[in-house]
Order: C-alpha cells, then sequence, then structure tokens
C-alpha cells in the first residue's frame, strides 16, 4: 500500500512540478520577446546596421589615412570594400548581433518588470506612441545642432578655465617643493 501511495503521489506532483516550470520557462521567454519588441520599436535592434556603417567608416578613414588623401584610385577602393566586408563578416554577421541584443535583454530586466515593459508596448502601439517615435529623431536631430552648437562656445571657456587650474595646481606643487627643500 505504502508503495502505491508513493507512486500515486509522485505520478501526480511530477507533472505538476514539470508544468509549472514549463510555465515559468514560458513567462522568461515571452518577457525576453516582448523586450525585442519594444528593443525594435525604439531603435535599439538596429544596433547591427549601425554598427556596419560605423565600421565602414571607421575602414574608410583608415584609408584616407593610409593614402594621405580623400580620394582612393580603384585599385584602392577594391582593397576597402573587401577589407570592409571582411571585418564586418567576421564580428558584425547577423549571428553576432543577436548575440549582442540577447545580452541587452538582461540589462533591460534589470530595469523594468514584465509590466513596465508591456505597458511602455502599449503606448508605442498607441497612436501618439507611434507619433513619438516617428518624430523623436527628427527633434534629438534638432536638439544635439542647438547642443553642438552651444558646445562650441564652450569650447574655448573650459580651456581657459583649465588652464586657470593647471596655473593653481602648478602654484600648489612649486610651495609643496620650495618647503621640501628648505
Amino acid at each position: 500500500m505504502n508503495k502505491f501511495v508513493l507512486f500515486l503521489a509522485a505520478a501526480v506532483v511530477l507533472p505538476l512540478a514539470l508544468a509549472s516550470q514549463t510555465v515559468e520557462e514560458l513567462k522568461v521567454m515571452k518577457a525576453n520577446a516582448d523586450i525585442r519588441q519594444l528593443m525594435n520599436m525604439t531603435g535599439a535592434g538596429k544596433l547591427g546596421p549601425q554598427m556596419k556603417d560605423q565600421v565602414a567608416q571607421m575602414v574608410m578613414r583608415a584609408a584616407f589615412e593610409a593614402a594621405g588623401s580623400q580620394e582612393l584610385d580603384e585599385a584602392s577602393k577594391k582593397v576597402v570594400d573587401a577589407y570592409t566586408g571582411k571585418i564586418i563578416g567576421k564580428y558584425l554577421s547577423d549571428d553576432n548581433i543577436n548575440a549582442l541584443l540577447d545580452e541587452a535583454v538582461p540589462v533591460y530586466k534589470k530595469y523594468l518588470s514584465s509590466k513596465e515593459v508591456n505597458e511602455i508596448l502599449e503606448f508605442y502601439i498607441s497612436p501618439t506612441g507611434r507619433k513619438m517615435l516617428e518624430t523623436m529623431p527628427s527633434i534629438m536631430k534638432e536638439y544635439m545642432s542647438i547642443v553642438m552648437e552651444k558646445q562650441k562656445g564652450w569650447g574655448k571657456s573650459i580651456k581657459d578655465d583649465t588652464a586657470e587650474m593647471q596655473k593653481e595646481l602648478k602654484a600648489i606643487a612649486d610651495k609643496k617643493t620650495s618647503k621640501e627643500t628648505k
């Protein structure tokens, strides 16, 4: 009788335990998929094309530097194209980009609950949210041009302030040195 009760208990409890694990796994999978959807909606999922563009620009800058010119002949262009393809293929394959995006999921989970992710998704799916997604690049472009203009004026001021700081630090160091030599 005891063996039968144990068998019956195992037959009931084991499937329930496995089912609850499966439910948890499904919740994790859904949460991960929701975050990837959010990343795609907000542009974070476009990491691959952005990185590929940056690498192509880096390779081109290196080529111009090596050539000592902003113009390349046909043979040089073929070499640049070959190396650009090689580097992108080696480091920025779709699998590598997806792996990088997968690494972002835990970061999102650290700061946002599943409920919050879903609420954000609901917002971005709404007409107002879609408008925000559509207009944000233009807003940021215009705003960044304002910031860049302001920073131009800061450059000389920051340089002057750091020069003044360096003079003060040198004076302190000189005083310290003169006291030590006495």
